[in-house]
Order: structure tokens, then C-alpha cells, then sequence
């Protein structure tokens, strides 16, 4: 399966936020007349490597997000205890 992008990442052939929100079934990225084909993407994509490899990638956002939220939280325990 291909999947191109014009902006500067896709064209790069570099991740792009782009290809990976209409893997994820998001119309709204869509500019052109074409949005109601978002859904036909996921069909075609159910269980190859592409499937695989995005579940991966949003499990690893997950896990970015999850790590960001605990780094916020230790910064403001550490910054309260350097007050006591």
C-alpha cells in the first residue's frame, strides 16, 4: 500500500500527521471532495504490515503522553518540596 502527502513531511517520506490521521478514519483532515473514502481505508488496511505498524505508533503516542504527564507532575512535587 502507498500513501503520499504533499506536505513537507510526506513529501520527505517522513511520518506525516496527514496519511496518519486518515489511516485512523479522521474526515476532517480531508480538503478534497473525497472525505466519504476515509472509511474504505481501514478496510484495506486490516491486517497488513500498515495496520500493525500504526497501532504500534499510536500505542508509542500513548505511552509519550502518559510519560509527559508523569514528567509535569515530578517537576511540580520537586519544585514544591525545593519550598518546604
Amino acid at each position: 500500500m502507498n500513501a503520499f502527502c504533499t506536505c513537507p513531511d510526506g513529501r520527505a517520506g517522513s511520518y506525516c500527521k496527514h496519511r496518519f490521521a486518515l489511516i485512523e478514519g479522521n474526515q476532517s483532515i480531508v480538503v478534497s471532495d473525497n472525505a466519504h473514502e476515509v472509511e474504505e481505508i481501514s478496510e484495506m488496511i486490516m491486517g497488513t504490515d500498515v495496520e500493525a505498524a500504526g497501532i504500534a505508533l499510536a500505542e508509542a503516542m500513548d505511552a509519550v503522553e502518559r510519560a509527559e504527564e508523569m514528567l509535569t507532575k515530578a517537576k511540580r512535587d520537586f519544585a514544591r518540596a525545593l519550598r518546604k
